[in-house]
């Protein structure tokens, strides 16, 4: 009986889940993030491992998604792989941006479906 109930609970709230409706982001609220993320992909071109962090906490750095401890970029962790670059990316559900590594191609499409140009 117990597994059952089990059963039953699960089904229903999977089927729950699938019906919740997906928040999208306003497109000027899309806008402002596609723009946000070419600006720091411009940004963190020039940045090296033996840059200043500034106000960054994390960053693409030398092909790697860099976290900064003492004051300086910690790339070990973080190395996109040969096919794939880091990027600083649109957040499509809130405002903001995040860093991933993808092919120049994906970000740019990414970026681009925001609206932002340039």
């Amino acid at each position: 009986m117990h597994f059952t109930l089990s059963i039953t609970f699960a089904i229903c709230a999977s089927t729950l889940v699938r019906s919740l409706p997906v928040v999208l982001l306003a497109s000027s609220d899309l806008l402002k993030n596609g723009q946000d993320a070419q600006a720091l992909n411009a940004e963190w071109k020039s940045l090296t491992a033996t840059s200043p962090c500034g106000n960054f906490t994390t960053a693409c750095v030398e092909n790697s998604i860099a976290k900064c401890e003492n004051d300086t970029w910690n790339t070990s962790a973080g190395a996109c792989s040969k096919s794939q670059q880091c990027f600083a990316l649109p957040s499509v559900t809130s405002g903001g941006t995040t860093i991933a590594c993808t092919s120049e191609r994906n970000a740019l499409s990414i970026i681009n479906s925001t609206g932002a140009t340039g």
